[in-house]
This record gives C-alpha cells, sequence and structure tokens, in this order.
C-alpha cells in the first residue's frame, strides 16, 4: 500500500504533464480502464494459486491498479476541466465533489460486496465496468 501510494505521488505530476487536450484525455481515460480491468484478472486469479505464484500475481495486480490510477486522475482532470461550462462553473464544481464524495463513501462497501461473489463473478463485474468506462471516455468527451 506505502508502495502504491508513493508511486502515485511520484509519478502523477508526470504523466499529467502529458494529458493536453481532451483528445489526450479520452485516450488515457481509456488506458485507465484497460489496466484497472487487467488488474481484475490478477486479482482474481490469485485466489487459485499457491504462495508465490499469488504474491506475483498480487503485485501485478497493484502495479496494473497504481497505472490505472494514475492514467484515471489524468484524463478526469483535462476532461472536468476542458469540458466544464464556464457559465455554471461553481454549479459543476460542487456537483463534481458531491459526487466524488459519494463514490468515495460507498466504493468500499461496493468492492467488497462485489469481491466476494462466487466464482470470480464479482471480479468479472468489476473488469467489465471499467473497460466500459474506460471505452466510453474519448467516445463522451467528443
Amino acid at each position: 500500500m506505502a508502495a502504491s501510494s508513493l508511486s502515485i505521488a511520484f509519478f502523477q505530476v508526470q504523466v499529467s504533464k502529458r494529458v493536453q487536450s481532451v483528445g489526450d484525455g479520452g485516450r488515457v481515460s481509456l488506458r485507465a480502464g484497460w489496466f484497472l480491468g487487467t488488474s481484475c484478472i490478477f486479482f482474481a486469479s490469485s485466489g487459485y494459486a499457491s504462495p508465490l505464484p499469488v504474491s506475483i500475481l498480487l503485485m501485478a495486480g497493484t502495479l496494473f491498479v497504481v497505472a490505472g490510477e494514475l492514467y484515471f486522475v489524468a484524463g478526469k482532470w483535462i476532461l472536468s476541466i476542458a469540458l466544464m461550462n464556464k457559465t455554471f462553473k461553481g454549479c459543476y464544481q460542487g456537483a463534481a465533489a458531491c459526487l466524488e464524495a459519494m463514490i468515495t463513501a460507498g466504493d468500499p462497501a461496493f468492492m467488497s460486496l462485489v469481491v466476494i461473489l462466487p466464482s470470480n463473478t464479482g471480479w468479472i463485474i468489476l473488469l467489465n465496468l471499467f473497460v466500459v468506462a474506460g471505452i466510453s471516455a474519448p467516445v463522451l468527451g467528443k
């Protein structure tokens, strides 16, 4: 967890600097969806392996989560700033902050309930949510 947080703190600025337009934001959001979706495969697979492979799968999954989060945040910022209606800037920022707070509050319960579903069903659901969200970003940003 500490390595994940430090990686994000160290690399976020470098990743975000490369995202300069709505098109860039859509592309990195797509990349984020694929990285986060792929992490679900590593985490789901870890339930079927012996200790050494489990460690490798969990580390790989964590690396993919970190990469996905780096791209997600970079894409989120440029898309939210570039697509915001300047006339309603305060309303938009308030709604965005409220929605993000609701997701932050509810996400641990949602994730916990989903990943305990039998036969990796939850991981498959999460994989699909991440991929669909990633694919949607470039389309919705146009």
